[in-house]
């Protein structure tokens, strides 16, 4: 009800600034006599009460609005910095898990590698030793080879 009141209060005053207002019978009601007569008087304190009333009430719900804002405002940005922090998280497991596979798999060649050149050492020792003529070394040189598996050619 008061709301209403001072809506009306409003459009009163909003009435009186207006050619149309005179058309208006409850602007003229609310306008008054001193209006009509063309004298001009003092601002009427009711009509200020109820416009200050008004301006408190603005401000007051644009205040709530502005603080529902912020704390939605708020809301979003935690939630994009706990997604953030998620993705992040995920990045660095992966990377963890990637760097893993990198070393296993740098180990795994390094073992190779030196399983071939312990191969390539003895199948040259065998083959030096067949050149010189070492039967006995060249024979169970070829057993030892045959039975690790073959490192190039055969002597």
């Amino acid at each position: 009800m008061r709301a209403a009141t001072a809506l009306l209060a409003v459009l009163a005053l909003t009435a009186a600034a207006s050619p149309a207002a005179a058309q208006d019978p409850v602007a003229e009601l609310l306008r008054g006599e001193a209006e009509a007569t063309d004298k001009v008087v003092a601002p009427d304190p009711e009509a200020e009460r109820i416009t200050a009333a008004l301006n408190a009430e603005i401000l007051t719900q644009n205040t709530l609005a502005e603080q529902a804002e912020a704390a939605e405002l708020k809301a979003v940005e935690a939630e994009n910095a706990a997604r953030a922090e998620a993705h992040a998280r995920a990045v660095a497991e992966a990377e963890a898990r990637h760097q893993a596979q990198l070393a296993a798999h740098a180990e795994m060649v390094a073992r190779q590698q030196a399983e071939y050149d312990r191969r390539m050492a003895l199948w040259r020792e065998v083959s030096e030793a067949c050149r010189r003529g070492e039967t006995e070394r060249c024979r169970v040189g070829r057993l030892a080879l045959e039975a690790g598996g073959r490192a190039g050619s055969r002597p």
